[in-house]
């Protein structure tokens, strides 16, 4: 049951984006791609801040460039949800805002491997 509802999660993501700003001046990105937790925090913020991902962990897969990018530095990841009750893979795009990275639905799913085998390893 918790499987099919963080599979339901991921999959309306398709319509979803999200951003998150401070007060605090824009930064430099802190690196090509967010780490796990920022990567977290970010797909969190693009369901909306959902409660049902409380208690889950990211691990990102293979990152490349994202096609036809909206935003500077946008790069498409496969990732990996998962809760006590199993994972669940699928792909987001991320951009750093100048505060911190941002996830939005995939523009770029044909050039990501699908299953990743990184996210087996």
């Amino acid at each position: 049951m918790k499987k099919e509802l963080l599979l339901g999660i991921l999959l309306a993501a398709a319509s979803a984006t999200a951003s998150c700003a401070q007060d605090a001046p824009p930064d430099a990105a802190p690196g090509p791609a967010p780490g796990e937790q920022q990567a977290h925090a970010a797909i969190v913020a693009m369901f909306g801040g959902a409660s049902e991902l409380e208690g889950t962990t990211v691990k990102l897969g293979t990152c490349l460039p994202a096609l036809a990018p909206e935003h500077a530095g946008q790069i498409a990841c496969t990732f990996a949800l998962a809760s006590a009750g199993g994972s669940s893979e699928s792909q987001a795009d991320f951009h750093w805002d100048g505060r911190r990275w941002v996830a939005q639905p995939s523009s770029s799913q044909e050039i990501l491997p699908f299953p990743d085998s990184k996210l087996s390893q």
